[in-house]
């Protein structure tokens, strides 16, 4: 959630709301205005004052009518951000429409701060209610016998109270069929359930967060965070209120032992008595439908219960399950050992992952032919490089990054930050700024250290060496080595163009391996590596080459450690560009506009470069000669070109490379070095990822650099993505970045 931070800060700063800056960002994701196709209309209209929009398939349009399923749907968003109107939940809407040949009804309540519970709920309810009359069915042909009611994580929570609500109902006649809850939300008694504790600090919603959304639902004071993280309203003498409610969220005696793990309960030894008088909602099974009577759950419709192992609600979904099984309410619960909190957002664009496309039921051949397609590949995910690339179409930025650096800029390490084992301080080689970062230990034995030379990734354009993420991995990698890493802040572009770039990494490493400084540093000359992450692995390896190939450098270095690195551009069809086009993080379109911004800036060109116009079968001797070294048929191993096939037009744009000379200087793209000048390099670590589209450029430059007798490690990850690296600390970790990270270190550790 990158836009939740600074929208926190923003709010401390007294400029806004804790949400603001966030809902703000979600707004630029919302489609404008309804739009349909002949297999789905989609109108804005109400119910009962709430506002909504009906997705209803069209299929059978010109048959005979018929009575159709019907969903009533509430969008999750911590009942704070948000919208049905946004791609993610409207593509969602739309492919159940279709899927279920119905009429999807998505509800637009009101969010926080605007709307405190119960207004939520009570929208919710208004609006269910009216849709649930003889007048609406029919006016949308909907069948009264097949209405169901469904939601996600806090819309889930809506429609477990509304079900529950409607059940009771007497005045209402027409009932929920089914409800199908997605990782419900469901209590906020107990912050300490296992699955609260094993997935506390995982990306997307972790645990002080869903404390807040709590709280901004229930009263807006954020200042009992604390208090309710450390079940301060869950004391040991608590109330009767309280031994009741708990009961209902007793984790011991209502998870599957296997989901229990060796987790225990946490309830503090002393509370805050007065916490229950500030929030009431607690113990409101409006707000918490967990806690309702058992007679209450009796009425329930059948459930739908999917949650997901990585989620701090899995245990609210999976108590539920079990507290319905009980009441004798049929409940299907649809666990996913690799799901997270919020998956079925990725189940479009270029965010999307294939399990949940799986699981959602969509195939890409339907999404292509039945969904609007008034947007490209990248603004259907990847939403920070969509607002950066629209804020420059539109005038607002010079650069198709800007925007991106500005909000990136937040993620900096603000001042010099040492430790008692790392000693960080900034200073300059050959005119070029760097980050030092020192092991405080092994200067204490005054030995000679071990020395890594660092490039931070970014697509040349985007980055620093400030940013947390490569500071912390920095501290990290001079502690764990007991050695000095040097993090080089290399000029990005638009300011600087190639070879600017590679020519600031070239002069700091020119004047790194001198006596003089590798002396200063206690670095041992024979033992210092270059090494980098994606753009950075590309200056690494173009470094590696032309420092071997310098004879006025006598100090040389060891080793080259590249972290999935682009090495080409070339072909922008190699089996990863075709297999993870759309992968998040790093798309194929992506990595064209970084190559653009880089060589020249031309945007324009995008197209002609993601069909390999300038590697066309009739572009000449050069292109030929070229292409022989980045012949995937030959350089992949088998595994990996799987039942792909290259792709290259007959024919080509001529003045291409005319344009864009870059694309065949080696200095630009290290794969297609001589393979007399790889026979020089230093021995390599190469790390590729399966889910990355630059996977094949360091497969393919490990097999070149073997062939010429290069001592190569590779280290392949199946379940790792392009920047992975940038998750391995704090919230957004993944245990494939940490799992990478060590590794890395590791094998520097032992060959360094």
């Amino acid at each position: 959630m990158s836009t939740l931070r600074p929208s926190f800060l923003a709010h401390d700063l007294g400029l806004s709301r804790p949400f603001d800056i966030a809902k703000y960002a979600a707004s630029w994701d919302e489609i404008k205005g309804p739009q349909s196709s002949p297999a789905i209309r989609v109108t804005d209209t109400s119910f009962g004052g709430v506002q909504a929009q009906v997705f209803e398939s069209t299929a059978a349009a010109d048959q005979e009518p018929r009575l159709k399923r019907g969903v009533v749907y509430f969008h999750g968003g911590g009942w704070t951000l948000g919208s049905g109107k946004m791609r993610t939940y409207y593509f969602q809407c739309w492919s159940m429409a279709e899927q279920l040949d119905g009429v999807v009804i998505s509800i637009e309540y009101t969010l926080a701060p605007e709307a405190r519970f119960p207004d939520q709920y009570n929208e919710a309810i208004q609006a269910s209610k009216h849709i649930l009359t003889v007048e609406v069915l029919s006016r949308y042909s909907i069948d009264p016998k097949r209405v169901a009611v469904s939601g996600d994580s806090a819309g889930a929570n809506l429609a477990a109270a509304v079900a529950q609500q409607m059940a009771l109902d007497n005045s209402a006649p027409i009932k929920f069929k089914v409800q199908a809850l997605l990782y419900p939300t469901l209590q906020a008694l107990d912050f300490n359930t296992p699955s609260y504790q094993q997935n506390g600090h995982i990306p997307i919603l972790h645990r002080p967060l869903m404390a807040r959304f709590w709280l901004e639902y229930l009263n807006g004071d954020p200042n009992l965070v604390t208090s309710l993280l450390a079940n301060n309203h869950a004391t040991p003498a608590p109330s009767q209120e309280i031994v009741a409610a708990k009961v209902k969220t007793n984790w011991t005696k209502l998870l599957p032992v296997a989901f229990q793990k060796n987790y225990k309960p946490i309830v503090p030894l002393h509370g805050d008595p007065k916490l229950l008088e500030k929030l009431p909602g607690l113990l409101d099974v409006r707000a918490a439908p967990l806690l309702a009577e058992t007679k209450v759950l009796k009425a329930v419709p059948p459930a739908y219960i999917m949650t997901c192992e990585h989620d701090v609600l899995r245990d609210d979904g999976l108590m539920y399950a079990t507290r319905l099984k009980e009441a004798g309410v049929d409940v299907t619960v649809d666990h996913y050992e690799d799901g997270f909190h919020g998956c079925l957002s990725f189940a479009f664009g270029p965010f999307r992952f294939s399990f949940v496309q799986l699981r959602l039921g969509v195939t890409s051949a339907q999404m292509c032919t039945t969904m609007p397609q008034e947007v490209d590949s990248i603004s259907l995910g990847n939403k920070p490089f969509a607002l950066s690339f629209v804020a420059h179409d539109v005038g607002l930025t010079s650069s198709p990054f800007g925007l991106l650096k500005y909000v990136m800029a937040w993620m900096d390490v603000k001042s010099i930050e040492s430790s008692p084992t790392v000693r960080v301080t900034d200073a300059s080689f050959g005119g070029v700024e760097a980050r030092v970062f020192e092991s405080v230990s092994a200067g204490q034995d005054q030995s000679l250290k071990r020395g890594v030379v660092y490039f931070h990734g970014g697509g040349w354009t985007l980055g620093s060496i400030k940013m947390e993420p490569y500071h912390l991995q920095c501290m990290a990698m001079a502690e764990e080595l007991n050695a000095v890493v040097i993090s080089v802040e290399y000029r990005l572009a638009p300011e600087g163009r190639f070879p600017d770039q590679y020519n600031d990494a070239f002069q700091a490493s020119k004047h790194i391996l001198t006596a003089e400084v590798l002396s200063r540093y206690s670095i041992d000359p024979k033992r210092v590596a270059v090494s980098g992450d994606s753009a950075g692995g590309n200056l690494a390896a173009a470094v590696a080459q032309q420092i071997v190939l310098d004879s006025s450098i006598s100090i040389k270095f060891k080793l080259q450690a590249l972290i999935y690195p682009a090495l080409q551009a070339l072909d922008f069809n190699t089996p990863s560009h075709q297999q993870n086009s759309d992968a998040p993080i790093l798309s194929k379109s992506v990595l064209a506009r970084y190559w653009l911004e880089y060589l020249n800036g031309e945007q324009k060109l995008g197209p002609a470069l993601l069909a390999n116009d300038h590697a066309a079968l009739d572009q000449g001797q050069a292109i030929a000669a070229a292409k022989a070294k980045i012949d995937w048929t030959k350089l992949l191993p088998v595994a990996f070109q799987k039942n792909y096939k290259p792709t290259f037009p007959l024919h080509g744009d001529p003045k291409l490379l005319e344009k864009l000379p870059g694309l065949l200087d080696v200095r630009a793209a290290p794969l297609l070095a001589e393979t007399e000048v790889l026979k020089a390099v230093p021995p390599a670590y190469i790390m590729t990822c399966e889910h990355d589209v630059l996977r094949d450029d360091g497969l393919m430059y490990a097999t070149r650099l073997k062939e010429a007798g290069v001592d190569v490690t590779v280290d392949h990850y199946e379940d790792g993505f392009h920047g992975c690296f940038g998750f391995t600390f704090g919230p957004s970790m993944f245990s494939v970045g940490k799992r990478s990270l060590g590794n890395y270190i590791h094998w520097l550790k032992e060959n360094l």
